[in-house]
């Protein structure tokens, strides 16, 4: 099981070659979104795909007749094969955005929500931030958020949220990956994905709303930790059937509830807001008490999927 998430980091990560052609980079020191200096093309990244430009090939040049030789049949009219030019060719530009290094400001208060709808990578230690302003935080409409080993602390946010009409992706991954969201809530929506392979994941609760007839919702924890500090819901908003957290098999995930006692935990997952392998199965996970208060919650060696 561990093997198709690494496939799936893998298959973000490295198609993406294709797609750097049209990257927009950050140019590496620490400074504001909004500074054009800062980015390798002199302009601000678009948070949207942009649309596909097409280039047409040149058409042939239209073939000339060759006069008969001295006593050959002429060709009837219409004889010679018309001239076909080639088919378009459809080229996508994609928008990619990509942090390598530094941390780069966005100021809600001037900039309003940041709404990624393109893929945004970060990579080599880059960090982002948000500060001022109640605005929140979307990956959403085909937006993905890669996050390795970098820092994307959501700061004044009071919601991340990931996936509205169409879906949003987030993938955590590297020792040192953070993604935080002191101020508030990661919320999945309809066919939303995000998956922690390793690194730290925190929030105040993971809620799971918004969600159309026929859509699933998974926080997949096949490693790294998740801290969640509010003592509402045991830890999960709107988990049900189709949209909840999940250990995949082999999961060496840990998820700390810092002010839920082992009560509202179990309740949690006898309802299926916590599951292993995709199933209700309580006795898989191991229940522990944190000191001071709070716990903390992960597979059991012995549970079989």
């Amino acid at each position: 099981m561990m093997t198709s998430f690494r496939v799936l980091f893998v298959s973000l990560v490295f198609s993406v070659p294709s797609l750097l052609l049209a990257q927009n980079s950050w140019k590496g020191r620490d400074g504001d979104w909004d500074d054009v200096k800062s980015w390798t093309k002199n302009t601000l990244p678009e948070l949207q795909v942009i649309a596909p430009v097409k280039k047409t090939t040149a058409p042939a040049k239209p073939t000339t007749a060759v006069p008969p030789k001295p006593g050959a049949t002429p060709a009837a009219p219409g004889a010679l094969k018309p001239v076909t030019p080639p088919a378009p060719s459809t080229i996508t530009t994609p928008s990619v955005i990509v942090l390598g290094g530094g941390t780069v400001t966005w100021h809600a208060d001037r900039q309003g929500d940041f709404s990624l709808e393109a893929p945004l990578l970060m990579t080599k230690k880059a960090g982002w931030k948000q500060l001022g302003g109640p605005a929140w935080i979307f990956v959403r409409n085909g937006g993905s958020l890669t996050l390795t080993d970098a820092v994307f602390d959501g700061g004044t946010s009071a919601n991340f949220i990931v996936g509205e009409t169409d879906p949003g992706h987030v993938l955590v991954s590297g020792l040192e990956a953070v993604l935080s969201m002191p101020a508030g809530e990661i919320k999945l929506r309809r066919n939303a994905t995000f998956t922690v392979l390793s690194g730290n994941v925190s929030a105040q609760l993971i809620s799971f709303d918004d969600m159309a007839e026929g859509t699933q919702a998974v926080l997949t924890l096949a490693g790294g930790t998740l801290t969640l500090s509010s003592n509402a819901y045991g830890g999960v908003y709107g988990g049900g059937e189709h949209h909840y957290i999940n250990f995949p098999t082999g999961s060496k995930a840990v998820i700390v509830l810092t002010a839920i006692e082992s009560d509202g935990i179990y309740e949690q997952l006898e309802k299926g807001g916590i599951r292993y392998n995709n199933r209700i199965n309580p006795a898989a996970f191991k229940v522990e008490p944190r000191e001071g208060s709070g716990v903390k919650v992960t597979i059991d060696p012995l549970a079989r999927p």
